[in-house]
């Protein structure tokens, strides 16, 4: 839990959030991401739903720096 108050505490700002969102929805752009940092995450979960793999269960360090 204090790693995720961290990224709470040392987040992006509401506004600048706002603004990603606010774009998001003028383009009709579905999903909305604010950093590419699990971008490596969800590309192995869509390949292993492609390649129709069972996914591998996530390790504590997978989502969050140690």
């Amino acid at each position: 839990m204090r790693r995720f108050s961290d990224r709470i505490d040392n987040g992006m700002p509401p506004d600048q959030v706002a603004g990603i969102v606010i774009d998001a929805i003028r383009t009709e752009q579905f999903y909305v991401l604010t950093s590419t940092e699990f971008d490596d995450v969800i590309d192995t979960r869509v390949q292993d739903i492609l390649q129709r793999r069972n996914p591998k269960p996530f390790s504590r360090g997978d989502l969050l720096d140690e």
